[in-house]
């Protein structure tokens, strides 16, 4: 019997375009959100509640002040406990709006992107998320610079949160920007490995002609 495979969430279908490459959404999800993946990147922020957060097969806890972020490649579903559900702020949003160090720090190792932010941080993000909202709702001369801004903020927190800094390779200058060309076209494939994938587009990401990648 064919196993049935989970919905997957697209850019268009959430108006993700590139005049406003961005989405903020703010809701309460008692019960099951289930499994589903998504074309786009996604960061959620627990405002409150409790529950489950099951991706790529495994199980991680979820309460007010989590923060993690999912790429194309990942396989969610989220679980809110009875009596606690969970309120939580979605950011989704396309690659182009990532900073470059942001893209590096983040996918240049195998970390889990969830974190459980600091106390005293809570009501900054909160605002952070409400500001973003409120950029998006209407969309105005300097919306994405804004709202560019606070992401590159949330995805250090969140990069704070997941693992220790890590320090770049010391080589030469040449040499470190071929390994962030090519780690930039491995983490494009990484993200996108579940569909067609062609030499061209890994190739672009390196910023490298196709006959040279290859």
């Amino acid at each position: 019997m064919e196993t049935k495979q989970p919905p997957r969430l697209t850019n268009e279908e959430y108006r993700l375009q590139p005049h406003a490459p961005v989405q903020v959404f703010h809701g309460v999800h008692p019960g099951r959100i289930q499994l589903h993946w998504h074309e786009f990147y996604e960061l959620s922020y627990v405002v409150s509640g409790k529950g489950e957060h099951r991706l790529n097969g495994s199980s991680y806890p979820l309460s007010s002040g989590t923060i993690f972020l999912l790429t194309p490649a990942d396989f969610h579903e989220l679980v809110s406990l009875e009596e606690e559900p969970l309120e939580i702020y979605n950011l989704i949003f396309t690659e182009a709006m990532m900073d470059d160090n942001v893209y590096h720090w983040l996918f240049g190792g195998k970390l889990l992107l969830q974190a459980q932010l600091e106390e005293k941080r809570l009501p900054v993000v909160f605002a952070d998320y409400e500001r973003m909202k409120e950029e998006n709702g209407v969309w105005r001369e300097g919306s994405e610079i804004a709202i560019r801004a606070t992401l590159q903020r949330l995805l250090v927190d969140l990069y704070r949160g997941s693992a220790a800094n890590r320090l770049l390779p010391a080589n030469g200058t040449r040499d470190r920007q071929l390994n962030l060309n090519l780690q930039r076209a491995l983490i494009y494939i990484h993200h996108h490995f579940r569909e067609d994938l062609r030499l061209e587009d890994a190739a672009s990401q390196a910023q490298y002609s196709a006959t040279y990648f290859s």
